[in-house]
């Protein structure tokens, strides 16, 4: 596969909205898409669903059929969700558009709220060599609360009760990287209390590798934080 691809990206930012309502919305200026929807939080009890690692990839269309399956069966068990929380490698490789497209395609984009953790799929292109954000960036219009240089990949909402923060662990290659982030981390946990705590980022929190379970990306790095903050889920 090769693709020549120009990424467009637009987002409006909306306010003054009803708690506890869905809406509907089109985009476009003179062709209007679909009608899809969002639904805002409000209501203190609301459920979720959780997916990852479904690696979207157009020559292969069943891979992102079986996740769209999933989240078919966990509406179905759950009689309904609102929204879908996913932890990255959604894409082959973030570098293709076609992918991102085909994705947003689907019934569960369109009529859901998505937040997303990006993945290191999602930050390298089809060689493995052009590896940057700028591929997630620009396909998604997350908040823009994350520190220096994450603005719109690290990013953190409260819904209802409870504070969702995401991590990107593909720039955590340094010491000096790792306190950025956990720099920010608790300056956001601290300015932002809420009754629960869920922290993502892609790669596994625990390893099993060896017998070990002390994985240095995951538990190794983030315990002392997520004990003194009682982080609820990770």
């Amino acid at each position: 596969i090769y693709e020549d691809a120009v990424f467009f990206f637009y987002s409006a930012v909306l306010t003054d909205l009803e708690p506890d309502t869905e809406y509907m919305y089109k985009v476009g200026q003179n062709v209007l898409s679909d009608v899809q929807y969002f639904k805002t939080a409000g209501n203190t009890e609301f459920s979720f669903a959780w997916i990852s690692d479904f690696h979207a990839y157009d020559p292969i269309p069943n891979r992102l059929k079986s996740a769209m399956n999933m989240l078919k069966t966990l509406d179905e068990y759950n009689n309904g969700f609102d929204f879908v929380f996913s932890t990255g490698d959604e894409i082959a490789w973030g570098g293709s558009y076609s992918h991102w497209q085909d994705l947003f395609e689907q019934h569960y984009h369109k009529n859901y709220m998505w937040a997303s953790t990006i993945g290191n799929h999602d930050y390298m292109d089809k060689t493995n060599t052009k590896n940057c954000n700028d591929f997630f960036r620009s396909v998604y219009a997350n908040p823009t609360n994350g520190y220096e240089g994450e603005e719109g990949v690290c990013y953190y909402f409260t819904y209802s009760n409870v504070l969702f923060i995401t991590m990107n662990n593909e720039t955590q290659t340094s010491a000096s990287e790792v306190e950025k982030a956990q720099d920010w981390f608790e300056e956001v946990v601290t300015k932002n209390p809420a009754q629960y705590i869920i922290v993502s980022q892609h790669y596994q929190w625990f390893n099993g590798a060896s017998g070990s379970f002390n994985n240095s990306t995951g538990y190794g790095r983030w315990k002392e934080l997520f004990d003194k903050y009682n982080v609820d889920l990770a």
